[in-house]
């Protein structure tokens, strides 16, 4: 402010060009303080995102293992009834074709 009173400058015009500088140079800059709140903040945001993300993929695992359960169980069914199947096709010609060879 001398600075500026020695150019001539009256003490409001000083006061106001040193507020004005002052405002603009810590107006927007961010404390320490700032950044260590907006990391703490970022921080618990991520947890929480990576919580609910890990219990999301739990319960689509879960879904999913009772989903093949539920088709190996049909696949099962679906042998046994195709082995039936083949059984009941193949049975007569395999008899016929017995007693074929051995007469």
């Amino acid at each position: 402010m001398q600075r500026l009173r020695s150019a001539g400058f009256a003490q409001e015009q000083t006061e106001a060009i040193t507020r004005s500088i002052h405002s603009g140079v810590t107006g927007g800059v961010a404390t320490r303080t700032d950044l260590e709140r907006v990391e703490g903040d970022l921080t618990a945001k991520i947890e929480t995102v990576h919580s609910n993300l890990t219990a999301k993929i739990e319960r689509v695992e879960g879904a999913l293992r009772e989903e093949i359960s539920v088709i190996r169980t049909d696949l099962r069914w679906i042998k046994l009834i195709g082995g039936g199947i083949l059984a009941v096709l193949v049975l007569p010609w395999l008899s016929k074709l017995a007693e074929a060879v051995l007469n």
